[in-house]
Order: structure tokens, then C-alpha cells, then sequence
């Protein structure tokens, strides 16, 4: 895990620079077409999607990214969905309070999360996308503008 990479971001880089005030949301599933059914349920929202297809892509992409939530499946590949957040929030203070929203189909997944420090919330998969919204809603930062 590339968990390292995150404590030599450079302090201060611009968040979001040309997305005005849109919030950033970065995507960690290894299923491509997972990763764009959140995009459609979200559509309208206008906030910038990054995404990674597994927990070290997820870690070089905050090596050089802010991102204001966290949306990680359970079931990764190496490492799983949980182990990998509880890793950014140890490992770096700048990665500590980001919020994360955890799917999965498994409905066991979301037991692991008692553990876990921070803001955190279980989704199952087939996921209703207005329960996934209300959700996004609540964990995002309000932004002015």
C-alpha cells in the first residue's frame, strides 16, 4: 500500500483549481461500471469526480489531490475498503477527516466499520440512489459561493 505517498504531498496545493466551488469526491471501486452508476446518480450535483480503480491508485491520486469524501467499496482486491481508510486516517494528517461512504453487496461489510474512527457511513449494493445522495449530502462540506 502507497499509504507513504500521502505524507509527502506538498502542503497547500490549490483545491480544485477552475471547479469554482464544486466539492471533489473520489471514487474507489475496482468495477469500472460501479464507478459510473455513482457518477449517473449523482448527475446534477455538480461535484468533480476522481476515480481509482484500487486502493494504491486511490493513494497516488491523494498524494496530489484534496478531496472533500471518500467513496471506497468494501471488497478492493489487496487490501479491502476499510483497512485502506483506516490506513489514510493513521498514516496522514491531511487524509485523517475526510469522510467515507462504504458500499458493498455483502450485507456483513458494513460490521467492520464499528472500528473505524472518523465519519462513516454503510451502503448496501443494489444502492437507491436517493438514499446514495441524501448520504453524499450530509458527509460533503458546505461550500460558499
Amino acid at each position: 500500500l502507497k499509504v507513504r505517498l500521502l505524507a509527502e504531498r506538498e502542503q497547500g496545493s490549490p483545491l480544485g483549481e477552475g471547479k469554482g466551488n464544486m466539492n471533489k469526491i473520489l471514487l474507489v471501486d475496482d468495477n469500472s461500471t460501479m464507478r459510473q452508476i455513482l457518477k449517473l446518480y449523482m448527475m446534477g450535483k455538480l461535484h468533480t469526480f476522481l476515480e481509482a480503480d484500487s486502493a494504491d491508485r486511490a493513494c497516488e491520486i491523494l498524494a496530489n489531490e484534496q478531496v472533500d469524501l471518500l467513496i471506497v467499496d468494501i471488497h478492493l482486491g489487496k487490501i479491502d475498503g476499510v483497512s485502506f481508510v483506516r490506513a489514510l486516517r493513521e498514516q496522514n494528517p491531511s487524509t485523517k477527516d475526510i469522510p467515507a461512504v462504504f458500499i458493498s453487496g455483502d450485507r456483513e461489510g458494513g460490521q467492520a466499520l464499528s472500528s473505524l474512527e472518523g465519519q462513516s457511513t454503510f451502503l448496501l449494493k443494489p444502492l437507491d440512489r436517493e438514499r446514495l445522495v441524501q448520504v453524499v449530502d450530509s458527509l460533503l462540506p458546505r461550500k460558499a459561493g
